[in-house]
């Protein structure tokens, strides 16, 4: 049984950030302290993007996003 590892190496972090942005466009996004999704405006507030970790909860978000909850 294959084993895989989460990476993303493939592209920057910045164009990976700009890309997620562009394919949620029914998600407003707004620079924040922390990373958070408010169901209330339908924001997702996410913190400097600089590494992986900050993708994975950016994506995080998302997921509640697309949940609504």
């Amino acid at each position: 049984m294959p084993l895989f590892t989460a990476v993303i190496t493939m592209q920057p972090i910045k164009i990976i950030f700009k890309r997620i942005i562009n394919d949620f466009t029914h998600i407003k996004f707004a620079s924040a302290d922390i990373f958070y999704w408010s169901p209330s405006t339908s924001t997702i507030y996410y913190s400097e993007i600089k590494n992986n970790e900050d993708i994975w909860n950016l994506i995080h978000e998302i997921s509640h996003a697309a949940l609504d909850h």
